[in-house]
């Protein structure tokens, strides 16, 4: 059969990096049906230039957007005008023929270890009676992957007669949109992915209190309800400095806290980049059999907190507080997948080096 591809937007973003890691990693699973990828720079703005990237076999668009609103809508224009002037069955938008929306995703809680490791705090910008929805990174690879390889995923439905293989067959591209092969149909329009549990900022600390203590931490994470300004200026601080500077903005921003006294951890060797650990260690599968942790290429990086990447950030907790009615968690990763969707008091606990 010819090669199809699968066309991420914005890779080089924190999600599109990570589902491109994740769907690569699938494809080679499946007996190596990973042939080639490629990385493109390209021009959203231009949907000649986008038409050009698709003229080979896309079987899947996954549009990630990760813009400004106001280039946002634009750039989901051309994609979506592309993509249908070249005959392309499925789009996943985060958009146009299924939409997945995506709460905060738990990885990016990351940023804040430095404050949790230093001041045994964690600030964030919601007020106490604030629910906040978050969903792991691995849940939702696993939706759009099950969305983007799959024909029997739950998302789509297939005309009578005709299934996924229609992909293969060979269509005259002059001829109208109507007579190439019909698409599949989306089951539904718009996918929610969320926990089950919407947390308030005691119960946040409460758990990750719970969590880094199991491993060793021996003191009480409380909680700050923080500013967006104050929240902003942290990250700008995770975002270009190094260890020292952001312990001085920490002891700047809780002056009435204490540092926590750094200890030597038994057998582990740590060290701090950018406000972030990382862990060395000889045998990642090893290390990965005795304590159960995310893969550490799902841990986002410092870079990612550009102004748009930290403004990002803080519109999570922005609708959090700003919603008029109880949030109702979502079921549709179960109905996806199959199975539960994890917890952030279980991210916590399967992190918690991480944090401490």
């Amino acid at each position: 059969k010819k090669i199809k591809y699968i066309l991420i937007t914005n890779g080089d973003s924190y999600v599109g990096r990570t589902l491109a890691m994740y769907i690569s990693d699938q494809l080679m699973k499946k007996e190596g049906l990973l042939s080639k990828s490629h990385w493109r720079e390209v021009d959203y703005e231009s949907e000649a230039i986008l038409r050009e990237q698709m003229k080979d076999r896309i079987k899947s668009v996954i549009f990630n957007p990760f813009t400004s609103n106001e280039r946002l809508i634009n750039r989901g224009k051309h994609l979506i005008n592309a993509a249908v002037h070249q005959r392309i069955k499925r789009i996943l938008m985060y958009g146009a023929w299924v939409v997945i929306r995506l709460p905060l995703i738990q990885q990016l809680l990351h940023f804040w270890s430095s404050m949790i490791d230093n001041k045994s705090v964690i600030g964030l910008p919601m007020t106490t009676d604030t629910y906040l929805t978050t969903i792991d990174i691995g849940d939702v690879c696993d939706c759009v992957a099950q969305a983007a390889l799959s024909k029997k995923s739950s998302i789509w439905t297939y005309q009578e007669g005709t299934n996924d293989e229609d992909d293969d067959s060979d269509y005259d591209t002059r001829e109208p949109f109507y007579k190439s092969p019909p698409p599949p149909t989306a089951i539904k329009r718009v996918y929610e992915l969320t926990t089950t549990v919407p947390m308030t900022l005691d119960l946040i600390a409460k758990t990750l209190s719970d969590a880094v203590k199991a491993d060793g931490f021996d003191s009480d994470i409380e909680y700050a309800a923080l500013t967006d300004d104050e929240v902003r200026s942290y990250l700008k601080f995770v975002a270009g400095s190094n260890k020292s500077d952001i312990e001085a903005h920490l002891s700047t921003a809780f002056p009435n806290k204490e540092s926590n006294p750094k200890k030597q951890q038994d057998g582990l060797i740590f060290s701090t980049l950018k406000g972030f650990k990382a862990l060395f260690i000889t045998d990642l599968d090893e290390f990965k059999a005795t304590h159960d942790q995310d893969d550490p290429n799902w841990y986002p990086s410092p870079k990612i907190l550009t102004p748009f990447g930290i403004e990002y950030i803080i519109a999570h907790f922005q609708n959090a507080r700003n919603s008029a009615v109880h949030i109702v968690p979502s079921l549709d990763v179960r109905e996806i997948t199959g199975h539960e969707p994890t917890e952030l008091a279980f991210f916590f606990m399967k992190n918690r080096r991480q944090f401490r």
